[in-house]
């Protein structure tokens, strides 16, 4: 976790590294998925949020629940865990 840290501090290259980071949202395993939305929350970049909106409907409850800490931590919003409701809020702002 040190490393996405100090990642995030250069905000040249953090948009690009979020893109790269979110492709294991996909991942078969769920503590993958789970480590990537901890990552794209270190990493603060607002490229992931369409991927992490969509792991709101993660069969894995756990993943869900990360993809939302890391969306309320990401944008500010204190939303439901709820992937229609996310979705209309970001597209609205």
């Amino acid at each position: 976790a040190a490393a996405p840290r100090e990642l995030s501090r250069h905000r040249l290259h953090r948009d690009d590294l979020a893109q790269a980071v979110e492709q294991p949202l996909d991942h078969a395993t769920p503590a993958v998925r789970q480590s990537a939305c901890s990552v794209l929350q270190c990493l603060g970049s607002p490229v992931a949020l369409p991927a992490l909106t969509a792991a709101l409907a993660d069969e894995d409850e756990a993943v869900a629940r990360s993809a939302w800490s890391t969306l309320r931590h990401l944008t500010g919003l204190e939303l439901p865990l709820d992937e229609a409701l996310w979705r209309e809020k970001l597209a609205g702002s």
